[in-house]
């Protein structure tokens, strides 16, 4: 089972405590290159972020859950945007209006 599958699986019990495991070692020790096959990919990374997104929609994230999902947050941003929030911002208001719409990217 990839890191990707388990998000889009419902009744997954807790989506982003699975990502802070394989995420926690490679961004504490500050590897940055995919030397660890826990180190998700940048596809991993969106589909956890998007994750996040629409249950933080849905309900209150528990303590730890938001943790989680800072770190996925965190981790996409720098590694898909080049630590630029404006331009994540930009992907994210594109992400929200094209589910919106019924069309999904």
């Amino acid at each position: 089972m990839t890191l990707g599958s388990m998000f889009r699986r419902p009744g997954t019990a807790c989506f982003a405590c699975a990502l802070i495991a394989a995420l926690a070692s490679p961004i504490a020790s500050g590897q940055t290159r995919r030397t660890d096959a826990r180190n998700p990919s940048v596809d991993e990374l969106k589909v956890a972020y998007l994750a996040c997104d629409r249950a933080a929609l849905t309900r209150a994230l528990s303590g730890p859950e938001a943790m989680d999902c800072s770190v996925v947050y965190e981790e996409f941003k720098r590694r898909a945007f080049d630590g630029n929030f404006d331009r994540l911002l930009a992907w994210h208001r594109s992400q929200r209006s094209s589910r919106g719409s019924g069309h999904a990217k």
